[in-house]
């Protein structure tokens, strides 16, 4: 293999010579390689040989005879490589604003949780899980009804909200330590002072009844307190004159009378002086609920289809629609 080729001159056997021309040639033995890089589970495999070698048999060597006559020796080297798996995760509380891109598409508390699939660093699938977690803000409303001058309060934090300071919101931090949004909203009712005054004339019956009292010629006057529809305090000061003379009836100062004041339903409203007037019944948010035009000294009204107890106004007004006088009117049940 080494010295393959030459001439070499003999003496043949009649004694002549002879000439010998040496040629040798040898074949190479082949060498290969059958080689791959992918990834695992790509399915990838080759028959080698009559051998098949794929990822649960990924190496090995084979010997063939080549064209020449001679072995061919071919080494399989086949490699998978493995794909990764990652986790995107985060644990926060809603309305933190917190967002994260993968692969183009953002995740936040509107698009919390998805499956990625990237190309990682040796070209195989790289999945990544993500798993955003937006805990609540609990969002509280504390109420409260109660009268002025009840001395009811409350705390919220450090802050206290009472009849001065009866609105508000707080954030505190919560127990699953996102914030927690305290809204406050306390109402307080008036407690009411009215006064019943009445002017008449001694033996003319007239009396009164506040709560379980009744006032009259014998018990003009007195304080009591009833209770409103909200639960407040409502003082009632009873004061009933009786003259000798209906000429003392009206004062100088007032141009009307009602009575019973409370009352239960109906009340008298005396105008001694009337001439072409308008009477107007409003409620505590003086939205008109009755008017009457009238030139009587005397009239009723039925209080009662105005619903609900409380205070109302009576309002004597001119044709001009000049109010001259306003009075209250309380109703109760």
């Amino acid at each position: 293999e080494e010295n393959p080729n030459g001439t070499e001159v003999l003496e043949n056997s009649n004694g002549c010579d002879s000439t010998v021309s040496i040629n040798l040639l040898f074949n190479d033995v082949i060498n290969t390689e059958e080689t791959y890089f992918g990834c695992e589970g790509d399915g990838y495999e080759v028959v080698v040989n009559g051998n098949t070698y794929n990822e649960a048999n990924p190496t090995g060597t084979e010997t063939m005879v080549s064209t020449g006559g001679c072995d061919s020796i071919v080494n399989v080297n086949l490699v998978y490589n493995s794909p990764t798996t990652g986790e995107e995760t985060y644990v926060g509380c809603e309305g933190d604003g917190y967002e994260v891109e993968i692969n183009g598409t953002v995740y936040n508390e509107s698009n919390p949780q998805g499956v990625e699939i990237l190309e990682n660093s040796n070209g195989c699938d790289s999945t990544v899980t993500i798993d955003l977690f937006f805990k609540d803000r609990p969002i509280t409303l504390i109420t409260f009804n109660g009268c002025y001058g009840d001395g009811s309060s409350v705390k919220v934090g450090d802050k206290v909200y009472d009849e001065n300071n009866p609105n508000g919101s707080d954030t505190l931090q919560s127990f699953n330590g996102c914030d927690s949004i305290i809204n406050i909203d306390l109402i307080y009712y008036e407690t009411y002072i009215d006064s019943i005054n009445y002017t008449g004339t001694k033996g003319d019956g007239y009396s009164v009844t506040v709560g379980d009292k009744v006032y009259n010629e014998d018990n003009p006057s007195g304080i009591d307190t009833l209770q409103t529809i909200h639960g407040c305090d409502s003082i009632i000061i009873t004061n009933l004159e009786f003259t000798t003379s209906t000429d003392e009836f009206v004062t100088e100062n007032s141009l009307m009378q009602l009575y019973p004041n409370p009352t239960k339903g109906i009340v008298n409203v005396y105008i001694p002086k009337s001439n072409n007037v308008k009477i107007r019944v409003l409620d505590i948010h003086s939205v008109v609920l009755k008017e009457i035009k009238t030139n009587k000294t005397n009239i009723k009204i039925d209080m009662s289809t105005f619903g609900a107890q409380g205070m109302y106004f009576v309002q004597l007004l001119d044709l001009n629609n000049i109010t001259l006088e306003t009075k209250k009117v309380l109703l109760f049940e």
